[in-house]
Protein backbone atom coordinates (compact mmCIF):
# COMPACT_ATOMS: atom_id res chain seq x y z
CA UNK A 1 0.00 0.00 0.00
CA UNK A 2 2.62 2.11 0.14
CA UNK A 3 6.83 2.27 -0.88
CA UNK A 4 9.45 4.84 -0.32
CA UNK A 5 12.68 4.77 -2.13
CA UNK A 6 15.83 6.17 -1.07
CA UNK A 7 15.67 9.02 -3.52
CA UNK A 8 12.53 10.22 -1.69
CA UNK A 9 9.46 8.71 -4.63
CA UNK A 10 6.68 7.75 -1.93
CA UNK A 11 4.30 5.64 -3.64
CA UNK A 12 0.66 4.79 -2.55
CA UNK A 13 -2.33 2.86 -3.37
CA UNK A 14 -5.49 3.88 -2.45
CA UNK A 15 -8.76 1.43 -2.30
CA UNK A 16 -9.46 2.00 -5.87
CA UNK A 17 -5.67 0.66 -6.64
CA UNK A 18 -4.80 3.47 -8.08
CA UNK A 19 -0.76 4.51 -7.45
CA UNK A 20 -0.41 7.89 -6.64
CA UNK A 21 3.34 9.53 -6.52
CA UNK A 22 4.67 11.96 -4.21
CA UNK A 23 8.28 13.16 -3.55
CA UNK A 24 9.83 13.58 0.13
CA UNK A 25 13.14 15.62 1.05
CA UNK A 26 15.95 14.65 2.50
CA UNK A 27 14.53 15.49 5.85
CA UNK A 28 10.98 13.43 5.28
CA UNK A 29 12.23 10.73 4.39
CA UNK A 30 14.52 10.60 7.75
CA UNK A 31 11.72 11.54 9.38
CA UNK A 32 9.87 8.24 7.96
CA UNK A 33 12.70 6.08 9.09
CA UNK A 34 12.85 7.33 12.40
CA UNK A 35 9.05 7.07 13.09
CA UNK A 36 9.89 3.09 11.83
CA UNK A 37 12.77 2.82 13.89
CA UNK A 38 11.21 4.51 16.88
CA UNK A 39 8.56 1.88 17.24
CA UNK A 40 11.51 -0.73 18.26
CA UNK A 41 10.07 -3.54 16.07
CA UNK A 42 12.61 -3.11 13.58
CA UNK A 43 15.58 -4.49 14.89
CA UNK A 44 14.71 -8.29 13.53
CA UNK A 45 12.39 -9.82 11.48
CA UNK A 46 9.61 -10.58 13.50
CA UNK A 47 5.60 -11.84 13.54
CA UNK A 48 2.93 -10.89 15.71
CA UNK A 49 -0.36 -13.07 15.79
CA UNK A 50 -3.13 -13.52 17.78
CA UNK A 51 -3.49 -14.78 20.95
CA UNK A 52 -6.59 -15.98 21.96
CA UNK A 53 -7.43 -14.81 25.49
CA UNK A 54 -8.34 -18.13 28.15
CA UNK A 55 -11.65 -19.31 27.92
CA UNK A 56 -12.37 -16.89 24.95
CA UNK A 57 -14.19 -17.56 22.13
CA UNK A 58 -13.62 -15.24 19.14
CA UNK A 59 -16.51 -15.64 16.06
CA UNK A 60 -14.52 -17.40 12.75
CA UNK A 61 -14.17 -14.72 10.95
CA UNK A 62 -11.25 -13.82 8.15
CA UNK A 63 -8.20 -12.00 9.34
CA UNK A 64 -6.29 -9.70 7.21
CA UNK A 65 -2.31 -8.84 7.99
CA UNK A 66 0.25 -6.42 7.51
CA UNK A 67 3.55 -6.96 6.11
CA UNK A 68 6.69 -4.25 6.47
CA UNK A 69 9.88 -3.96 4.86
CA UNK A 70 12.31 -1.92 5.95
CA UNK A 71 16.30 -1.75 4.83
CA UNK A 72 18.44 -2.00 8.13
CA UNK A 73 22.39 -2.09 7.48
CA UNK A 74 22.87 -4.78 4.78
CA UNK A 75 19.57 -5.99 4.80
CA UNK A 76 15.84 -6.14 4.79
CA UNK A 77 14.23 -6.36 7.88
CA UNK A 78 10.64 -8.01 7.71
CA UNK A 79 7.68 -7.65 10.00
CA UNK A 80 4.71 -9.26 9.87
CA UNK A 81 1.20 -8.50 12.13
CA UNK A 82 -2.51 -8.67 12.30
CA UNK A 83 -4.47 -6.00 11.46
CA UNK A 84 -6.63 -4.34 14.05
CA UNK A 85 -9.63 -6.40 14.89
CA UNK A 86 -11.95 -3.99 15.75
CA UNK A 87 -14.52 -5.18 17.91
CA UNK A 88 -12.88 -8.44 18.48
CA UNK A 89 -9.98 -7.61 20.14
CA UNK A 90 -11.44 -8.05 23.03
CA UNK A 91 -11.24 -12.27 22.47
CA UNK A 92 -7.30 -11.68 22.24
CA UNK A 93 -4.41 -10.85 24.36
CA UNK A 94 -3.91 -7.17 24.63
CA UNK A 95 -0.67 -6.49 22.04
CA UNK A 96 1.18 -2.98 21.98
CA UNK A 97 3.08 -4.10 19.19
CA UNK A 98 0.25 -4.84 16.88
CA UNK A 99 -1.59 -1.76 18.19
CA UNK A 100 1.65 0.28 17.05
CA UNK A 101 1.78 -1.54 14.21
CA UNK A 102 -1.74 -0.72 12.53
CA UNK A 103 -1.41 2.41 13.84
CA UNK A 104 1.80 2.96 11.11
CA UNK A 105 0.51 1.50 8.42
CA UNK A 106 -2.33 4.11 8.74
CA UNK A 107 0.45 6.68 8.96
CA UNK A 108 2.38 5.16 5.89
CA UNK A 109 -0.76 5.37 3.74
CA UNK A 110 -1.61 8.56 4.59
CA UNK A 111 1.77 10.66 5.17
CA UNK A 112 -0.15 13.71 4.63
CA UNK A 113 -2.00 13.56 7.44
CA UNK A 114 1.45 13.66 9.62
CA UNK A 115 4.57 14.50 7.82
CA UNK A 116 5.37 18.31 8.08
CA UNK A 117 5.48 20.66 5.26
CA UNK A 118 9.55 21.09 5.05
CA UNK A 119 9.00 17.18 4.66
CA UNK A 120 7.88 17.68 1.01
CA UNK A 121 9.84 17.99 -1.95
CA UNK A 122 6.54 17.85 -3.97
CA UNK A 123 3.36 17.04 -2.02
CA UNK A 124 0.86 17.13 -5.11
CA UNK A 125 -0.09 13.14 -5.95
CA UNK A 126 0.78 12.51 -9.42
CA UNK A 127 -0.53 9.11 -11.60
CA UNK A 128 2.38 6.90 -10.94
CA UNK A 129 4.22 5.60 -14.01
CA UNK A 130 6.59 2.81 -13.54
CA UNK A 131 9.13 2.32 -16.01
CA UNK A 132 9.34 -1.12 -15.82
CA UNK A 133 7.96 -4.57 -13.78
CA UNK A 134 9.29 -7.24 -12.70
CA UNK A 135 7.17 -10.59 -13.12
CA UNK A 136 7.65 -13.14 -10.58
CA UNK A 137 6.78 -17.07 -11.71
CA UNK A 138 6.69 -19.60 -8.79
CA UNK A 139 5.27 -22.89 -9.30
CA UNK A 140 3.07 -24.01 -6.61
CA UNK A 141 1.68 -27.22 -6.01
CA UNK A 142 -1.47 -27.72 -7.02
CA UNK A 143 -4.61 -30.52 -7.20
CA UNK A 144 -1.99 -32.76 -9.91
CA UNK A 145 1.22 -32.78 -10.33
CA UNK A 146 1.24 -31.94 -13.88
CA UNK A 147 2.50 -28.70 -14.69
CA UNK A 148 0.53 -26.19 -16.44
CA UNK A 149 0.58 -26.41 -20.29
CA UNK A 150 -0.03 -23.13 -23.10
CA UNK A 151 -3.43 -24.57 -23.49
CA UNK A 152 -4.65 -24.35 -20.12
CA UNK A 153 -4.20 -20.63 -19.59
CA UNK A 154 -6.25 -20.36 -22.48
CA UNK A 155 -4.95 -17.62 -23.97
CA UNK A 156 -1.52 -17.25 -26.33
CA UNK A 157 1.30 -16.59 -24.30
CA UNK A 158 3.36 -13.56 -25.24
CA UNK A 159 7.04 -15.12 -25.23
CA UNK A 160 8.67 -17.66 -27.32
CA UNK A 161 10.16 -18.84 -23.75
CA UNK A 162 7.35 -20.82 -21.99
CA UNK A 163 6.54 -19.42 -18.82
CA UNK A 164 8.06 -21.90 -16.50
CA UNK A 165 11.40 -21.48 -18.57
CA UNK A 166 11.09 -17.80 -18.24
CA UNK A 167 13.35 -15.27 -16.32
CA UNK A 168 16.64 -16.46 -13.94
CA UNK A 169 16.31 -18.42 -11.11
CA UNK A 170 15.98 -16.48 -8.21
CA UNK A 171 19.33 -17.03 -5.85
CA UNK A 172 18.57 -18.95 -2.17
CA UNK A 173 19.54 -15.30 -0.45
CA UNK A 174 15.88 -14.32 -1.59
CA UNK A 175 14.17 -16.07 0.95
CA UNK A 176 11.41 -18.78 1.28
CA UNK A 177 10.37 -20.56 -2.03
CA UNK A 178 13.37 -18.86 -4.02
CA UNK A 179 13.66 -22.30 -5.59
CA UNK A 180 10.73 -22.51 -7.72
CA UNK A 181 10.27 -18.78 -8.53
CA UNK A 182 11.81 -16.99 -11.54
CA UNK A 183 12.15 -13.87 -12.31
CA UNK A 184 12.04 -11.23 -15.31
CA UNK A 185 12.09 -7.42 -15.83
CA UNK A 186 9.53 -6.43 -18.42
CA UNK A 187 8.00 -2.92 -20.55
CA UNK A 188 4.91 -2.01 -20.00
CA UNK A 189 4.38 -3.38 -23.38
CA UNK A 190 5.30 -6.99 -21.94
CA UNK A 191 3.18 -6.28 -18.68
CA UNK A 192 0.09 -5.83 -20.60
CA UNK A 193 0.61 -8.54 -22.88
CA UNK A 194 0.93 -10.65 -19.66
CA UNK A 195 -1.93 -8.94 -17.83
CA UNK A 196 -4.27 -10.49 -20.37
CA UNK A 197 -3.01 -14.20 -20.20
CA UNK A 198 -4.74 -14.83 -17.04
CA UNK A 199 -3.75 -16.68 -13.72
CA UNK A 200 -0.48 -19.16 -13.65
CA UNK A 201 -0.88 -21.94 -11.24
Amino acid sequence: MAVLTADGRFVTRADDNQLSLRRLTAVGIQRVRNELVGTGLFERDQRFGLEVLPGANPPGRGVGGLSFKMWRDTRTVEVHTVMGMGPDEVYFVPSTARTRLDQLWKQLVKPESWLPADAWADPTPHQYEPAAFALLIRVEPGTYNARPTIDELSATWPFSIGPLALGDAMPPAAGPLSDTTRCIALTKADMLAVSRVGSLS
